[in-house]
């Protein structure tokens, strides 16, 4: 992961590429922008209280690849190809239109 911070005046831009070659076929880049405020931030509402949320401490809830029993799901209600739904890179571009119109 790269980070990069610039400031321009009261504007304060983040940066941030990622490159992940096993969960991610391109990197992912996306930025924020923040602007400095005079005024003091005072705390609101009452402190985080910990609570049991149903699940077993230290483990995540997750399928493995391939696994997940609700991808079909989503296709199933909208009449949408599986590629579409999964939303590999090529699904970002215009021209998977076409690839669409050609599978139906």
């Amino acid at each position: 992961m790269t980070l990069r911070f610039s400031r321009h005046d009261n504007v304060l831009t983040v940066l941030a590429i990622i490159e992940d070659p096993v969960y991610l076929a391109e990197p992912w880049i996306f930025s924020k922008n923040f602007q400095l405020s005079a005024t003091p931030v005072a705390p609101v509402g009452p402190p985080c209280v910990t609570t049991y949320e149903g699940g077993t401490p230290g483990t995540v809830p997750h399928y493995l690849p391939e696994k997940n029993p609700f991808v079909e799901e989503m296709t199933k209600k909208y009449q949408v190809p599986r590629d579409a739904v999964l939303g590999f890179p090529e699904t970002l571009y215009p021209e998977y239109r076409k690839k669409l119109k050609a599978l139906r």
